[in-house]
């Protein structure tokens, strides 16, 4: 019988021959682990394994599961991950794709029995305020099932023989490491990359893969030999440098001398300075905010993107979804180049799979059995966590929709959703197929000590996203009384979006949830079609956030809608205060705010319908006098709110005219005339003016003719 380390050794060959990695999961108690661990990797070559855990270990190189973003383009010869504080999905989907061919990962966790406690335990640092968690960890229970019906991962568990390993050392077919086919995909992306050069302006690539497909050698081989053949500048472009390192490597190789005409730029300074390049490369792409590579794209005419499928930045499916609009608007034509065959590992590794079965990374929606009448087959239903852990088919199904939504999708996510005590989940369903799915966060409920100490700023409570903000930001105390439920996403299957279905979902989901809250909430980055969704359904902009989110580049802003006698009275001291400070923050702050949103934030907030006998008096010298806009800021300022607000066609789609959009960008926003996009060609602040008297004379007509101070009507 084979003992850990003829075991590991064996495993190392086998893996060395076939081009493949393993994975090995030790089960027992910490001390047993770790000397079955070192058994395992006895054979290892001199350099030492990576050690994961919570407190460093003297004889491995040590790092803690929340750095592990720092090895990203390092590799290793073997890992060891001790998972008995706590298991960090996204630092097991990074380090496993660190792993050199023939590599071992070697996963230390507790007795199987007592895992899922264990990880409750340890889970419970994350767990909102106010809650605990459940202590039968679904999280670990689906990893359970997975390796316990998964013949590529070896289990060793302590006082328990080693199982049977006949099936790692059948015979396989020889994965050879130099075959033309294994480099078929990499050089059409090279040869792809040379015609965003070669060929026409405006025509981005776009790599897409799996890790281990050669993507940034690809990168790299192509910039060399375009240095090589004469090209003077490029530009190279990531989340952080250290993730480029091996498309300089491979770049080198080819050319030496690439150093004095390749760089690294960050990309807030890229976006900047607009230093001049002949190329530029944009290595994970996934991992920059969508209006920031927009903006790159309109900046420079020769670009290749590059960006991971299935990984640590989130999910690349989603990524190309709505990057591809974004592509399809401000080029004259892209290609996509997706590199299928490993180059790193040999296909079919072992420790690949298992990681995706493990993370559900390749979740892909799968294809609906079509219906006549779809919409009217709809069943709506609430989702038990349990039966996620117990139907593997239903769990991807609601994950890979959910990574469609949103192309920041972290493998931490999974484990978010199985076990988030304060979470639900809803869907609509037809012959039992998930259309669409929605995700609810509850939240408030703090309590008046604990809302002073928010107030005061002294604190901030995991989980109650739209109670901290009400709280902390806008200074609504008694925000911490009302019990709030936030929805998280809504996701409709891309082949059945724009026939009302997310809204129908939304109305279901409001109906279950108006008795258990005081209010409903959303969060999320601005943005035209959703602030329609929302205030279509009765909800209201109750703030805007004041500066642009690293991840979307956008502001965040927050809508409310009340179910309670104490939330409407809360909703409307927040748009009252909203409205109070509203322009001031466009004529700061929010000035980049497209009139648009603008339009639709001021659709349901207080406004004063009542002129002041000044006010008009202004408004009148302006539209039938030659008096300059600029000496009554604050009068044209209330003229263009009561506008917003009482005549409705400003924020129905394409209901904003020229004449409309300037009022929003000159008077609200207190634009250059030069920068109002409303004006175009020769006009100016001439034809700016002739517009906006001719606007403040048609909303003089509408003031009764007896009397100053009177109410405009709509």
């Amino acid at each position: 019988m084979l003992g850990p380390k003829e075991l590991g050794q064996q495993l190392r060959e086998r893996g060395i021959l076939y081009r493949h990695r393993h994975c090995i999961i030790v089960s027992g108690s910490r001390d047993w682990c770790l000397f079955t661990a070192d058994a395992l990797l006895k054979s290892d070559p001199p350099q030492a394994p990576l050690y994961l855990g919570a407190e460093p270990h003297s004889d491995f190189h040590s790092l803690s599961p929340t750095k592990s973003l720092s090895v990203l383009g390092s590799e290793f010869d073997s890992v060891i991950y001790d998972s008995h504080d706590g298991l960090h999905p996204d630092a097991l989907g990074i380090i496993a794709g660190t792993i050199r061919t023939g590599g071992l990962l070697v996963l230390l966790a507790p007795k199987l029995a007592d895992w899922p406690m264990l990880e409750a335990f340890h889970y419970a640092k994350s767990m909102p305020w106010g809650y605990a968690p459940d202590r039968d960890n679904r999280y670990v229970r689906h990893i359970l099932n997975t390796i316990q019906n998964d013949s590529r991962c070896l289990l060793l568990e302590q006082d328990k023989p080693i199982p049977n390993v006949s099936r790692f050392f059948t015979k396989l077919p020889r994965n050879t490491a130099e075959t033309r086919s294994m480099y078929a995909d990499q050089n059409l992306a090279i040869q792809g990359i040379r015609k965003v050069v070669e060929g026409q302006r405006h025509r981005p690539a776009v790599l897409l893969s799996d890790r281990g497909r050669g993507k940034s050698a690809a990168l790299g081989l192509a910039a060399g030999l375009l240095i090589r053949d004469g090209l003077r500048s490029i530009i190279v472009t990531s989340h952080n440098q250290q993730s480029v390192d091996a498309i300089f490597h491979h770049a080198g190789v080819i050319c030496p001398s690439i150093k004095q005409k390749m760089v690294f730029v960050a990309t807030d300074k890229l976006l900047a300075e607009k230093p001049p390049t002949d190329l530029l490369l944009i290595d994970e792409a996934a991992s920059i905010p969508l209006p920031l590579l927009s903006k790159l794209l309109r900046l420079y005419s020769r670009i290749a993107f590059a960006s991971t499928v299935h990984g640590y930045e989130g999910t690349g499916q989603s990524f190309l979804l709505k990057f591809g609009e974004i592509l399809n608007q401000h080029t004259r034509g892209w290609t996509r180049y997706c590199l299928e065959q490993p180059i790193r590992w040999a296909p079919k590794d072992p420790l690949e799979g298992l990681i995706f079965r493990l993370l559900l990374l390749d979740s892909t929606i799968p294809t609906i059995r079509k219906t006549e009448d779809i919409v009217h087959s709809l069943q709506f239903e609430k989702v038990d966590p349990t039966a996620l852990v117990n139907s593997e088919t239903l769990l991807r199904e609601l994950f890979s929709l959910l990574t469609i939504a949103h192309y920041r999708t972290r493998t931490s996510d999974l484990r978010h959703l199985l076990d988030a005590p304060n979470l639900l989940i809803f869907r609509l369903t037809s012959h039992n197929q998930t259309v669409a799915i929605a995700m609810v966060s509850l939240e408030g409920g703090l309590g008046d000590e604990l809302s002073e100490q928010i107030w005061l700023g002294k604190t901030r409570p995991r989980g109650h996203l739209v109670t901290e903000t009400l709280i902390a930001q806008q200074g609504l105390k008694n925000a911490g009384a009302i019990k709030i439920a936030r929805i998280v996403r809504i996701v409709v299957r891309p082949e059945m979006q724009n026939k009302g279905i997310g809204t129908l979902l939304m109305e279901k989901v409001m109906h279950h949830i108006q008795n258990q809250v005081g209010l409903i909430g959303t969060s999320f980055g601005l943005d035209e079609k959703l602030m329609g969704f929302w205030s279509k359904s009765g909800f209201r902009v109750v703030r805007i956030g004041l500066s642009p989110s690293s991840h979307t580049g956008t502001h965040s802003c927050l809508l409310l809608k009340s179910t309670s006698s104490a939330g409407e009275m809360l909703v409307s001291e927040a748009t009252a205060q909203l409205s109070r400070n509203l322009p001031y923050l466009l004529r700061t702050v929010l000035h980049m705010i497209t009139p648009k949103i603008i339009a639709f934030t001021y659709s349901r907030l207080h406004i004063d319908k009542l002129l002041t006998a000044n006010e008009l008096s202004d408004l009148i010298s302006f539209a039938h006098g030659q008096r300059n806009p600029d000496n009554i800021p604050a009068s044209l300022v209330r003229l263009g709110e009561i506008d917003l607000r009482f005549h409705q066609t400003w924020h129905r789609p394409g209901g904003l005219n020229t004449t409309q959009k300037l009022v929003i960008e000159r008077i609200l926003q207190g634009k250059p005339w030069q920068q109002c996009s409303s004006l175009t060609g020769s006009q100016g602040k001439k034809e700016g003016i002739k517009q906006l008297r001719q606007w403040t004379r048609e909303m003089l007509s509408k003031v009764p003719s007896q009397g100053m101070g009177r109410e405009i009507q709509n």
